[in-house]
């Protein structure tokens, strides 16, 4: 029994899996990676607008609320002019009656603002915190293409400005895997400008748009 197991555990353990099949294997896996590094640009774009339109409604709240304070008749006139008198209360002697009904207390108004005060035991957190370089490399790909995506191209030598986040110590290896990835991804294409610079830009539009669009200066072919 234990020979037949050996065989059968050892069976097509020495075939060699043809060329052009290895080379098929390979483009799917760059395929699937480049689908999931397009697809998690196009996430967070999603996220970035879904975000907009929460601060853009939060911000039609505090109009609205601006609105009814500016029509509030306690804003204008002395609560003591029409007729409010303040009751002693041994609970609550801040609360007003006017003909049997309750009015809250107004509102204190206090222009200083309290600061949270420092915590020197908080410890700021970024996201490359434990990623090791392959790792940091891939979400740094991932955030040029969805600069990419997003603005239709990028001149290299404004990455570290736009798209790298500060305080992020890009290595060489770093650099160079980014480039690598770059090229591999078909959604992104790449032309030199001059001596130093080059443009990666969308593969879906014309690299001198996108150039004339980003420096307002036309590409020379």
């Amino acid at each position: 029994m234990d020979g037949a197991g050996s065989a059968w555990s050892s069976l097509g353990g020495g075939m060699i899996l043809p060329s052009k099949l290895k080379e098929e294997i390979e483009n799917l896996k760059l395929l699937v990676r480049d689908m999931r590094l397009v697809y998690e640009a196009e996430l967070n774009m999603m996220k970035n607008e879904m975000l907009s339109m929460r601060e853009e409604i939060g911000a039609i709240k505090n109009l609205k609320t601006e609105e009814k304070e500016e029509y509030n008749v306690f804003a204008y006139v002395d609560p003591s002019e029409v007729g409010i008198v303040t009751e002693v209360n041994d609970d609550r002697s801040d609360v007003k009656h006017v003909k049997g009904f309750v009015v809250p207390p107004l509102p204190v108004e206090n222009d200083e603002v309290a600061e949270p005060a420092d915590d020197p035991t908080m410890v700021e957190v970024h996201w490359w915190d434990g990623l090791d370089e392959d790792g940091i490399s891939f979400e740094l790909a991932n955030l040029l293409v969805e600069h990419i995506v997003r603005d239709g191209g990028i001149m290299n030598n404004r990455v570290w400005a736009e798209v790298y986040p500060r305080g992020l110590k890009v290595t060489k290896k770093m650099k160079s895997s980014v480039k690598r990835i770059l090229d591999e991804i078909d959604a992104v294409s790449y032309v030199q400008v001059d001596r130093l610079r080059g443009l990666y830009f969308d593969t879906n539009k014309e690299a001198s748009d996108v150039y004339q669009e980003l420096t307002g200066k036309t590409l020379n072919s």
